[in-house]
């Protein structure tokens, strides 16, 4: 058992001195297959890694699986398929490793073939002034798909990348991103800036409050950064600086004015309430509107006392009934009244019976206030 493998191993080491291995010999073939089995598994490992491709490993599994043979002494293809049938593990990862280095050298081909996109901006990356927003234009060969920002953007009918972005801030920032069908892309990054554009603010300048009754009334108004100015529609004429001023007339006593400055840029509106006083007109309309409110409500409140299914006053026939022999014969017939200002009088007519039964008419008078409370009841 000794000799085999001695023979084996120096076989290995120098093939051109020692023998072909006894084919009757298991554990001499197992040992010379398993050493030369290193440089083809090897050989494979580095053509995938490198992506040379499959043609040159399947040369190194064919030939090189027994490197320590002459080409003599080569084994047949029955004998081959034979081997690989007693090794069905190492059949099927030499397949796999196959397989994946098929698939990256695929990938590795197509990428290193392929044309890279290629990104031209052509719209200005230099300072915007003041302006509010920004239309970049880029023009893109090569690329499938392309975003800004991770927001995807297709390209107009001339075959340019074209969007316009609002200014957020004083400064905008794009990443361009543009990959191909291979896969592989390509990103440019840039900034555009612009000025900063002032803010406009309006304050009244003039009194809110006029002790003065007259309806004519100067408006001055401080808007600043403003090329316009209206009020209530109207434009205000500028005077020194950032000065406008308006003649209005205040229809009341407390007058609403509405104030829009507007720019190149914005335009804002502010609202501002100018009180006076009231013209002796104007007191003797108010004194009357308030008489005459208070006066609708006193009949309101004298209306509310009176029921509006008969026309009885409600507290007068409660008080009446509680005053009665037979409270259940009460049969009320009709009531009028008479407003004397502070106090109504109420005549009410009904039927009752007496002590002693009778069914009599009798009439009532009574005084009541504005509120409805009885105050003063008499029979007739």
């Amino acid at each position: 058992m000794q000799q085999p493998r001695t023979s084996s191993s120096s076989s290995f080491l120098d093939s051109s001195n020692a023998s072909p291995p006894s084919d009757t010999s298991e554990s001499s073939q197992d040992v010379s297959h398993h050493q030369t089995s290193h440089w083809w598994y090897v050989g494979i490992f580095f053509l995938t890694i490198t992506g040379i491709g499959i043609p040159p490993a399947l040369f190194l599994i064919w030939y090189l699986q027994d490197d320590d043979k002459t080409k003599e002494d080569q084994p047949s293809l029955k004998k081959r398929l034979q081997h690989w049938q007693r090794y069905p593990g190492r059949c099927l990862g030499t397949f796999g490793v196959l397989l994946v280095a098929t698939s990256l050298t695929y990938t590795n081909l197509s990428q290193y073939f392929s044309t890279p996109p290629t990104i031209t901006i052509i719209s200005s990356p230099e300072p915007q002034g003041q302006k509010l927003d920004y239309t970049l234009e880029a023009e893109i060969t090569e690329g499938e798909s392309v975003s800004v920002n991770d927001t995807s953007i297709e390209a107009d009918s001339d075959g340019v990348f074209r969007q316009t972005y609002p200014f957020t801030a004083e400064t905008l920032d794009f990443e361009i991103r543009a990959t191909n069908n291979a896969g592989v892309s390509k990103q440019t990054t840039f900034s555009v800036s612009r000025d900063p554009i002032p803010k406009l603010a309006i304050d009244l300048l003039s009194a809110e409050d006029t002790e003065d009754a007259n309806k004519s009334y100067e408006l001055k108004i401080k808007a600043a950064h403003a090329t316009e100015v209206f009020a209530d529609g109207v434009p205000m004429q500028a005077q020194t600086g950032d000065t406008y001023v308006a003649d209005l007339t205040l229809s009341g006593t407390r007058y609403t004015v509405n104030v829009t400055a507007k720019n190149n840029f914005e335009t804002i509106e502010e609202k501002f309430w100018i009180t006076r006083q009231e013209t002796e007109a104007e007191k003797r309309e108010s004194e009357r509107r308030i008489a005459a409110a208070a006066e609708e409500n006193r009949k309101d409140k004298i209306k509310e006392q009176f029921s509006t299914r008969d026309g009885s006053h409600r507290k007068l026939v409660k008080k009446l009934k509680a005053n009665l022999h037979d409270p259940k014969s009460f049969d009320y017939i009709g009531t009028r009244y008479v407003d004397q200002g502070e106090n109504i009088v109420i005549i009410m007519d009904y039927r009752a019976r007496n002590a002693f039964g009778a069914l009599r008419k009798r009439t009532i008078t009574a005084i009541a206030d504005i509120d409805g409370n009885i105050l003063e009841m008499a029979s007739e």
